[in-house]
């Protein structure tokens, strides 16, 4: 072979050799470079839902720097974190929660990222384990519920909920729910929880309940949300009104008592209730908002006792009106205890049929003989029946006037001080002259009659003519008696002195 064919050689052997030297450098050099896998063994199964050992132990295919391997390494219990103890043997190391195991809770273990090697080796890992700590046969279930989807419970049916084992009676009462909500009991006996209804299963509505968190007596708790749901019975029968009618309240010693009119509901006295029975037991709130009067009327309706909710009284907070047409509609908003509504919506006109107050007569009294009238109810006031008062006695002195005010029914006992403040007589003209005074104030025995005393009068002259004038207060807020009556409106009558 000749010289150079020899040099050609030499060479590629040479950087053959440098290039195979570079490699094993760079290998040996370079942790991320690692041809091998790091395998980890782990005591907890991906398969196995249920772990019941002290710790959690890892194996590792080499040594591992421990500190890469303990920040990218979490534990968390019923999703809140979990701090871990740690224990190395070589190429293991054992894990179990610092406040240590609680049974029956949802713990997952994740490693996920790079670990390193004892040999400068680096790994990417990514291991995540899920399970239940504790014994699988040891967790309480919900073995069974005494009724299902779309069953129906009669009025006050019990509701058993049987478990595999005992349960907390606290965890129990605190994490079970009911919607709509009743006033019920709980009742234990062993592995069996009996819920007890205080009140009727209401009709037509679905109840849904919820138990959730619950623990068994020896710790384990429900591995998952229950969940259920049944219905009351079913009535489709709407409520309709037998009848309205006009009530009074009958006041005794002991009791009130309610007077229900025999006849058609078609007028009512100022102090009348208004009564209403129905064909079914009716729901009182929603009665309440149905109830709709024109004009406005306020006030309380209030369910009969031992009318099984079929009969109200709706009490109005003041009298009606006297001569007031109303009108009363019963809306369907109003619904029986199953939440059916009423058939219709019936409306009632009834007016308020009581007679106003009268004042029937107004004379005078002079020396206890009759004097003059200056008021007949049946002739009225005008300016042309304008009545004159003789006012001084025989040597010219002013006299004390008597006047009497006849009322068309009788003014008791307990309104009669707010009658007599309800009625002046003052000077009307001239305006500058004073007014009269009011001497006394009597009634007669059957309470229609007042009787007053007045002085203080000034004669009229043929350049000076007094004018004097009742006001008697009307309306509302005017002369009352018991039963409600008023005046219609304020009563004026002017008369003059002579």
């Amino acid at each position: 072979m000749s010289s150079l064919n020899k040099k050609v050689s030499l060479n590629k052997n040479y950087v053959l050799f440098n290039l195979l030297l570079l490699v094993s450098f760079l290998i040996s050099s370079c942790g991320f470079l690692n041809f091998d896998f790091l395998e980890i063994e782990c005591s907890v199964s991906e398969t196995n839902l249920y772990y019941f050992e002290d710790e959690i132990i890892l194996k590792f295919s080499f040594p591992i720097e421990e500190a890469s391997f303990e920040k990218n390494v979490r534990l968390s219990k019923d999703g809140g974190n979990a701090e871990i103890n740690f224990e190395w043997n070589e190429q293991s190391v054992k894990i179990w929660p610092k406040e240590n195991w609680s049974l029956g809770s949802l713990y997952t273990l994740e490693l996920e990222g790079n670990i390193d090697t004892k040999n400068k080796g680096t790994f990417k890992e990514n291991l995540s384990r899920t399970f239940y700590y504790g014994e699988k046969d040891k967790f309480l279930n919900l073995e069974s519920v005494s009724v299902q989807k779309d069953d129906e419970v009669s009025d006050f049916e019990k509701i058993t909920f049987v478990f595999n084992k005992d349960v907390n009676q606290y965890s129990f009462l605190k994490n079970f729910s009911i919607t709509p909500s009743i006033p019920c009991q709980f009742v234990f006996e062993n592995s069996n929880v009996i819920l007890l209804p205080l009140e009727k299963w209401k009709m037509n509505t679905t109840y849904e309940w919820v138990l959730s968190e619950v623990y068994a007596s020896d710790a384990y708790c429900l591995q998952k949300e229950c969940h259920g749901e049944f219905r009351g019975k079913t009535d489709k029968v709407l409520p309709e009104i037998i009848k309205v009618r006009k009530v009074r309240e009958i006041k005794n010693l002991l009791v009130t008592e309610f007077d229900w009119s025999a006849e058609e509901f078609s007028s009512v006295d100022v102090d009348d209730y208004v009564g209403l029975e129905f064909s079914k037991a009716m729901d009182i709130e929603s009665l309440e908002d149905a109830l709709d009067f024109t004009p406005s009327v306020r006030g309380q309706l209030v369910v009969l006792p031992d009318s099984e909710n079929k009969k109200f009284i709706f009490k109005s907070a003041e009298n009606f009106d006297i001569s007031q047409k109303y009108t009363l509609k019963i809306t369907s908003v109003a619904k029986d205890l199953s939440g059916n509504p009423i058939l219709g919506e019936p409306i009632y006109p009834f007016f308020c049929s009581t007679d106003f107050l009268k004042i029937t007569e107004i004379k005078t009294l002079k020396n206890e003989s009759e004097g003059e009238v200056i008021f007949d109810s049946e002739v009225g006031i005008s300016d042309s029946n304008i009545s004159s008062i003789e006012v001084n006695d025989e040597n010219g002195e002013s006299e004390k006037i008597e006047f009497y005010i006849s009322f068309s029914t009788a003014i008791e006992r307990e309104f009669q001080k707010s009658a007599v403040s309800g009625i002046s007589l003052s000077a009307y003209f001239p305006l500058t002259e004073t007014d009269p005074v009011l001497e006394s104030a009597r009634w007669s025995q059957d309470m229609k009659n007042l009787s007053l005393t007045y002085s203080n009068f000034s004669k009229s002259l043929d350049e000076n003519v007094y004018y004097y004038q009742f006001k008697i207060s009307g309306g509302k807020r005017g002369i009352k008696n018991s039963v409600g009556q008023y005046l219609k409106e304020d009563l004026c009558v002017t008369f003059r002195t002579e």
